[in-house]
């Protein structure tokens, strides 16, 4: 009768460790001061900031983080890039060619704004869902050769 007792001890063990927490492994607490590679400072109210890094030659980041609305209009003006107009269609900005981070999902911005930006080495592209009234997403993808 141990047998069960420890495959229980196991599953809850393993339950704790996926995705069943509401803690990502790659959510940063607290949010940083800034974007990568851009010196971008975040808003004050920025939350649950994720952020994956990949490649070692290139290198890659998806961030994604959630803001008050009210703080859009004076943040967007320290983007390397001006936001475009509000669009519905299917998003053109921070896509990525393999994702696989649950939280990184600007394809499901309905009501968006985006832009890119290159400069020398770096290739960045943003873009803020506004779909929640009651918060903006923003996702950006930031890449260095």
């Amino acid at each position: 009768m141990e047998a069960p007792r420890i495959l229980g001890v196991a599953a809850a063990g393993w339950l704790a460790t996926t995705g069943c927490s509401s803690h990502s492994p790659d959510e940063v607490r607290p949010p940083p001061a800034e974007l990568p590679y851009v010196e971008v400072r975040l808003p004050r109210s920025a939350t649950a900031y994720h952020k994956y890094t990949s490649g070692l030659q290139h290198v890659m980041s998806q961030v994604r983080f959630d803001m008050d609305p009210a703080d859009l209009p004076a943040w967007e003006l320290t983007l390397p890039c001006r936001l475009g107009a509000i669009e519905t269609d299917s998003p053109e900005f921070a896509h990525v060619g393999t994702n696989d981070r649950r939280w990184y999902k600007p394809e499901r911005a309905k009501k968006h704004r985006g832009c890119a930006y290159h400069h020398g080495l770096l290739a960045a592209s943003f873009l803020v869902d506004l779909s929640d009234s009651e918060r903006v997403t923003f996702y950006g993808v930031l890449a260095l050769d």
